[in-house]
C-alpha cells in the first residue's frame, strides 16, 4: 500500500487488518454456503474469486481504492479454501481421514510459515509487482490442482454406497 499508493503507514496497517477481517468473514460465509452447496463448487468459487482479486491487485498500483478492494476480495475468497480443502480431503480418503487431515494441516502450517516470508522477501528484493505475482501464481496453482483433481475424480468409477438395512 505504501509503495504503490499515496496512503500512509496507518492506513496501510488498517488495510492489513481488513485483509484478516475479510479472511475471517470468508470462513464464516464459506461455512454458511458449504451447508447448501457442494464442497467442490465452494472451493472453485473461492479460488476463482481469489484469482480475480489477484488480477485486480496486479492492475491496481497507484489506485488506493482498487487496491483495498482487491486485498479484501483476496482475503474473503481465501477464507473458505483451507477448511473446504480439509473437508474434501477427509471425504476423499475415508479409510484414513485422520492421516489425510494431518497431512493437509501440516501443509497448511508450512505454507502459513513460508509464504508470508517469501512474499516479504520478494517485496524487498524485487518490488511490489513480484509480491503481487506470487498471490496470482498461488491462486492459479491452487485452481489448476483443483481442476486436475476434478478431472481425476471424473475418470474414476464411482463406488456404490451400500444401502443401510438391505442385504
Amino acid at each position: 500500500m505504501e509503495r504503490t499508493t499515496t496512503v500512509g503507514v496507518a492506513t496501510a496497517a488498517l488495510v492489513t487488518s481488513g485483509f484478516w477481517l475479510a479472511l475471517t468473514g470468508g470462513r464464516v460465509a464459506g461455512a454458511l454456503i458449504g451447508a447448501r452447496a457442494a464442497a467442490g463448487v465452494l472451493l472453485r468459487l473461492s479460488l476463482a474469486g481469489a484469482l480475480v482479486g489477484a488480477v485486480l491487485l496486479a492492475i491496481s498500483p497507484g489506485n488506493a481504492i482498487l487496491t483495498v478492494v482487491a486485498v479484501m476480495l483476496i482475503g474473503f475468497c481465501f477464507g473458505p479454501i483451507f477448511p473446504t480443502t480439509l473437508s474434501i480431503v477427509t471425504a476423499t480418503f475415508r479409510r484414513f481421514p485422520g492421516t489425510a487431515a494431518s497431512v493437509v494441516v501440516g501443509m497448511g502450517s508450512l505454507g502459513g510459515m513460508l509464504l508470508p516470508w517469501l512474499q516479504g522477501a520478494l517485496l524487498e528484493i524485487r518490488g511490489p509487482s513480484s509480491s503481487v505475482l506470487l498471490v496470482a501464481a498461488g491462486a492459479v496453482a491452487m485452481l489448476a490442482i483443483d481442476l486436475g483433481r476434478g478431472l481425476l475424480n471424473g475418470r474414476q468409477m464411482p463406488t456404490p454406497e451400500p444401502i443401510v438395512g438391505c442385504r
